[in-house]
């Protein structure tokens, strides 16, 4: 800001002052108030002749002084404050939030001579704010009183209107909720520019939450409004809720107000240019008295003034390359004061190479007289290199004589490295472009290709450069629907600002290469700023060959599904057809031993005896083989399931055998708790118990263990482990006996052979496995585990849990 020091401006100013809400305060260099507006009045509570003429700390806290003292040298310095946030106080002491801006305010000589703030009071907007979080039923009755006209509408269908709004168009209410479409009360002039605002609200584009424009009354009468619109829930639906002030009276007073400034501007432009006019004549004879003494020291003081404040290193040397000045910016950049610089020369301050190099181009400028600028690499202490320029020019007296030579530093590091790494970035973005497995194609704003990377070559069949250039629809020439929707897509997004049906997500297109050959690809679209407008990047996957394999897998799966059909009617007849017969070679082979041993003699009876026994081994291996079947095909119902409750469940079942083999069975602490069906692990768990008390050592104690089984680092799967004493399983049967009908003793023993391969079944449906080794000692170790995604995620009470027999169908 500049003040020439007469008053020709002094009423616009203080007209802006008046006007302005927000704190007005002007400052000497010195810190003392010399203008205090009525803003500053309402905000903290002093009137001008309390303050005016006090030092503005009167209004900021003790712990803020060094805050006030830093923006003062900054501003007495010529540089600006915007937009700080702080703290100040009211004359009653209360703190107040506030965002100040302060400018230097410069005489017509161009000199700082005090500092004008603009202090804006966020108290009160945080207050507003928090006042509008107050409940439903009260807005609606602060709408319903509220002098301000309120209006809440939808597709320009009114919801709701409030008396106030009603009576700003000369409506009554119920008339305004009769209308077809608000835009009847806007101006012809506005109508379009209001229904853009709308469209892009609702959509999330740009528009701007307060407006002005203009109503059309009943009457037919145009009225100034200004509307502050959101974007609300009403129903459930989103809505616009617009809150209208009159302003005729303030539109009114600006046009007047504008009319008076344009007025105030005239004028002092004429005076601004009868001014120059007159700096002009003065400037001529100061040339014609330039070795005047005045005029010399106030440009020394100017001069002065300008570079101990600008960001800049400045130093002068003599013609014996010895410092006579060096700026405030310079003393810090060396760590030495004003007067341990002055008078030394570069080799105290610099390696001997470096100030030989610095001595030599001084006397280059001194006897050349033209500018030296030289970028200079410096190893900074932070291990980085640092970028210093150096701009050097001769220093002449009033006769035009080299006296000596200036020096001006910039630290240019910053700018250097961001270049070197935008230069990377870019490097980086084109080596994705280029080893993109995905094709890439970017067009600019015209729909014209610019990229076209080597996936794309690939599967087009197209090199770079003859694409390049060419439109999107071109390349997409005999892909109709592609062609159409992609430019569909573009023409929306570049008119609306909508990202259209398939930008940001992927869908499928049937695309040509150069040859002809169709092929299908999923195709991704993402808008990208350049210079302004937006171009596009085109993302394409060639997927023919996964929809072929999807193709396959789904005739796969129909042939299983046939397949399960075919298993399914078997089963049936191996459970009802199979069995009719089997119990009539049973009962009648019974009926015959019992009804004629008189008669048959030995041989006779043991072919019976032999008959039945094969009747009973075949039921029992139907049993085994539907069971079997049921645990491959059934959908389980998980819960969580106490191992520890399972284990404890079979002994309780197997207590007559556990009894007639007079067994020890010992099931340890701490079992897992897993997400399985308990049904089929209880099957598991018998069959593997059931195993451990049949298959035993003559003469020795039978001794079963049931343990809990933790996994390893390589298969974090876990379960429970079922360890016996018998006579072990021979490692070339290790495998076998989980396969169904296959043992690893002969017939001696009773079993059908398909009890492992129930086990193993169990295992595999929930994600685990079974399997054997040997158990040190003597014996063997049964595992049966669960998969990771078994584990219980939590542990239920005892009580959630029923006993399961095994004998449940």
């Amino acid at each position: 800001m500049e003040i020439d020091g007469s008053n020709v401006s002094s009423t616009l100013f203080e007209v802006l002052c008046d006007a302005t809400p927000d704190a007005v305060i002007c400052a000497d260099l010195g810190g003392n108030v010399t203008h205090w507006s009525p803003g500053a009045e309402r905000t903290f509570g002093f009137a001008a002749d309390e303050i005016v003429g006090s030092s503005v700390a009167r209004i900021v806290p003790r712990e803020r002084q060094p805050e006030l003292e830093n923006n003062l040298k900054r501003v007495n310095a010529g540089a600006p404050v915007d937009q700080f946030e702080t703290v100040r106080l009211h004359k009653s002491g209360r703190p107040i939030d506030v965002v100040l801006t302060v400018r230097p305010i410069r005489s017509v000589t161009d000199e700082v001579v005090g500092s004008l703030a603009v202090i804006r009071d966020e108290s009160q907007h945080r207050r507003t704010a928090e006042s509008l979080q107050l409940s439903e039923q009260r807005f609606r009755n602060l709408m319903e009183g509220s002098i301000q006209g309120i209006l809440i509408h939808r597709d320009q269908r009114p919801l709701f209107v409030n008396e106030s709004y009603a009576a700003i168009h000369g409506y009554t209410v119920d008339e305004l909720m009769a209308i077809e479409s608000m835009s009847q009360l806007h101006s012809p002039a506005d109508k379009q520019r209001i229904r853009d605002y709308m469209r892009a609200r609702l959509n999330d584009g740009d528009a701007p939450s307060r407006y002005e424009y203009r109503g059309l009354r009943k009457d037919g009468s145009l009225v100034w409004l200004e509307n502050a619109v959101r974007v609300v829930d009403w129903d459930g639906e989103p809505a616009i809720q617009a809150t209208v002030f009159d302003i005729s009276e303030r539109k009114q007073n600006e046009f007047q107000l504008r009319a008076l400034n344009e007025t105030l501007e005239r004028r002092v432009h004429e005076r601004t240019e009868e001014l120059a006019h007159r700096n002009a004549d003065l400037q001529r004879e100061i040339a014609e008295r330039k070795k005047s003494e005045a005029n010399l020291r106030q440009s020394q003081l100017f001069y002065s003034s300008l570079v101990e404040n600008i960001p800049l290193c400045v130093a002068r040397k003599d013609l014996d390359g010895r410092f006579t000045f060096a700026n405030r910016a310079l003393c810090e950049l060396f760590g030495k004061s004003f007067e341990e610089i002055v008078g030394q020369d570069d080799f105290a301050f610099s390696p001997p190479e470096m100030a030989k190099k610095y001595r030599a181009d001084d006397l280059r400028v001194a006897q050349t007289g033209r500018m030296l600028e030289v970028v200079e690499r410096h190893p900074g202490e932070d291990g980085r290199d640092k970028y210093i320029q150096t701009i050097k020019t001769a220093i002449r007296d009033l006769d035009d004589k080299v006296i000596g030579t200036q020096l001006v530093f910039t630290d240019l590091s910053d700018r250097i490295r961001n270049e070197e790494e935008l230069k990377e970035t870019n490097a980086r973005r084109q080596a994705i472009f280029d080893s993109s497995l995905d094709c890439m194609i970017f067009i600019d704003p015209t729909g014209r290709i610019s990229q076209f990377n080597r996936s794309a070559q690939r599967t087009f069949g197209y090199k770079a450069n003859e694409v390049i250039g060419m439109e999107l629809d071109d390349l997409f020439h005999q892909g109709g629907s592609a062609k159409d929707r992609t430019r569909s897509n573009i023409d929306r997004y570049a008119n609306l600002g909508e990202s259209g049906s398939m930008l940001g997500q992927r869908s499928e297109v049937t695309l040509y290469t150069k040859d002809g050959t169709e092929f299908i690809a999923e195709m991704a679209m993402q808008p990208i700023p350049i210079r302004g407008e937006n171009g596009f990047a085109i993302f394409l996957r060639d997927v023919t060959d996964r929809r072929k394999a999807e193709d396959r897998r789904r005739r796969a799966e129909e042939e299983v599904r046939l397949k399960n059909r075919d298993l399914e009617t078997l089963l049936y007849v191996i459970s009802h057809d199979l069995r009719e017969p089997l119990r009539a070679i049973d009962n009648f082979s019974r009926i015959v031993k019992e009804s004629y041993e008189n008669v048959i003699d030995a041989k006779g009876s043991d072919f019976l005896t032999r008959i039945y026994r094969a009747a009973q081994r075949m039921d029992r291996l139907l049993d085994d083989v539907l069971m079997l079947s049921r645990a491959q095909r059934i959908e389980h119902s998980k819960n969580d399931v106490d191992l520890g409750d399972v284990a404890r469940d079979v002994v309780k079942q197997l207590e007559v055998r556990i009894e007639e083999t007079n067994a020890r069975v010992t099931i340890a602490e701490g079992l897992p708790r897993m997400h399985v069906d308990k049904r089929w692990v209880t099957r598991a768990v018998f069959n593997l118990i059931g195993n451990a008390l049949k298959y035993t050592v003559p003469g020795e104690l039978v001794s079963v263990e049931v343990a809990a089984y933790d996994g390893t680092p390589d298969n974090k799967s876990r379960g429970l482990v079922v360890r016996d004493r018998g006579p072990g399983v021979p490692a070339e049967a290790a495998e076998r006996i989980f396969v169904l009908f296959q043992r690893a003793v002969g017939r001696e023993v009773e079993g059908t052979g398909a009890g492992l391969a129930i086990v193993r079944q169990v295992a595999e449906r929930h994600g685990g496995f079974a399997w054997v080794e040997p158990r040190e000692g003597g014996g063997s170790n049964f595992y049966l585990t669960f998969g990771t995604g078994a584990e219980s995620p939590h542990a239920l009470d005892d009580t959630d849990e029923e006993s399961v027999s095994i004998f449940d169908d």
